[in-house]
């Protein structure tokens, strides 16, 4: 059972990754300003990659020496109030 849970998660790791590696960095002004803002009200100094991808759904966080915060492509349509709720979220994990 441990080898199970233990090839699942390595699985998730390389899926993860791949992911991350094909997505594209969000240089958009207003959602690099909303994250900054966010996580400086949330006390975090170090800094967090955001990257959009079409191959994922919902917005994903990983990383410790890293961290990023994934968003699906559909993330530019959010609303201003959305994207707030969802940066904080991802930024609180």
């Amino acid at each position: 059972m441990l080898a199970t849970r233990t090839r699942r998660y390595l699985l998730g790791v390389v899926l993860l990754r791949h992911i991350g590696r094909r997505a594209r960095s969000v240089d958009d002004d207003n959602w690099q300003a909303r994250l900054r803002a966010t996580a400086h009200a949330l006390g975090l100094r170090q800094r967090v990659e955001l990257l959009e991808s079409v191959r994922c759904t919902i917005p994903m966080t990983w990383g410790i020496c890293r961290p990023k915060i994934l968003l699906p492509a559909a993330a530019t349509s959010w609303t201003a109030a959305r994207c707030a709720v969802v940066l904080a979220h991802e930024l609180a994990t």
